[in-house]
């Protein structure tokens, strides 16, 4: 038997292992034609919790609940037993729990926290302080705040997956309060492709990589008029390892395009009515690890076009 799941698997996700079958003398076998049974119970061996199956000379199973059991795999009156820990799987946003009672009521001017628990869609706890976190707190009058999650956990085993959120508010009144996770879409930017440069109703939208060959394929082209014009939006969320002065730099192809770029809702590049030049800065102060919003917008009247991205600071160079 031989297998990395033999001894290690994650909650939901598939696991599997192989067995080569000898006969009396080690030879090995081609084809395991043997009635094997798989069962995963508790360390005690007294309660079983789940049953895998084998198709051919593979052995596979799937466990839910993050924790240490014994996996034990029968041949008629042969057992061999292996010690499995089932580790917590990726983290859900349906299943995270925030607490707190800054959550509904806070005052202006004093600071206020809440702490929020990773959890996998299976209610594990998560035991890692990898979690990502958009925090975005957003009232009347435009008055907004970005919020940072600060892992709560400490080594070896204590709250881990345990994260601490703090804020202050400037004014009273009422503010939504949102919280998303990684695998709520943070990573990679959404294209959305228009008929005109009004961004009301997109014909085509794709969650992609920062790297796409988006016009190739001419999968932005506007359907409306003769000529072959782009129209294109991408948002996302960004954030910086530093809290300094951050430089953004956007490369345009040509005089028939044209570009407009926020950071944290704030527009930072208007080249939108006229081109001063194909080369565009802007400078912005980001907060580290603080999740904030980035919108592109594009538009070219030309058969193609081409746009690049970039960012530096002093403590991360260009290139």
């Amino acid at each position: 038997f031989y297998g990395e799941s033999l001894s290690v698997a994650t909650a939901g996700v598939p696991a599997s292992f192989t067995v080569t079958c000898r006969d009396s003398y080690a030879n090995a076998r081609d084809v395991c034609t043997e009635q094997f049974s798989l069962q995963i119970t508790d360390q005690a061996q007294t309660i079983q919790l789940y049953s895998g199956s084998f198709i051919g000379n593979t052995g596979n199973y799937v466990a839910t609940v993050a924790g240490t059991y014994s996996l034990k795999i029968s041949l008629g009156s042969d057992i061999k037993q292996f010690v499995v820990n089932v580790h917590p799987g990726t983290t859900s946003s349906a299943s995270c729990e925030a607490n707190g009672v800054s959550l509904t009521i806070a005052t202006a001017g004093f600071g206020a926290t809440f702490s929020i628990q990773s959890k996998d869609s299976f209610l594990n706890l998560r035991t890692n302080n990898d979690d990502v976190y958009r925090i975005f707190i957003q009232g009347a009058d435009n008055e907004h705040y970005n919020a940072r999650a600060e892992p709560a956990g400490l080594s070896p085993n204590t709250l881990l997956g345990q994260s601490t959120v703090s804020y202050r508010m400037s004014k009273s009144g009422e503010y939504s309060l949102n919280v998303l996770v990684a695998s709520d879409g943070i990573g990679g930017l959404n294209l959305a492709c228009h008929e005109d440069d009004s961004f009301l109703s997109p014909f085509y939208t794709a969650t992609a990589g920062v790297d796409v060959r988006w016009a190739s394929n001419g999968i932005c082209q506007s359907h409306s008029g003769n000529l072959a014009s782009t129209f294109a939006r991408w948002s996302g969320f960004i954030s910086s390892q530093y809290a300094e002065e951050h430089t953004y730099i956007a490369n345009i192809g040509s005089a028939t395009e044209r570009l407009k770029l926020w950071i944290d809702n704030a527009w930072i590049i208007d080249q939108w009515t006229s081109l001063g030049a194909t080369h565009l800065l802007a400078t912005v102060w980001m907060v580290r690890d603080v999740m904030v919003d980035i919108k592109i917008e594009y538009k070219t009247i030309a058969n193609f076009g081409s746009i690049e991205l970039s960012w530096s600071s002093v403590s991360q160079p260009e290139g």
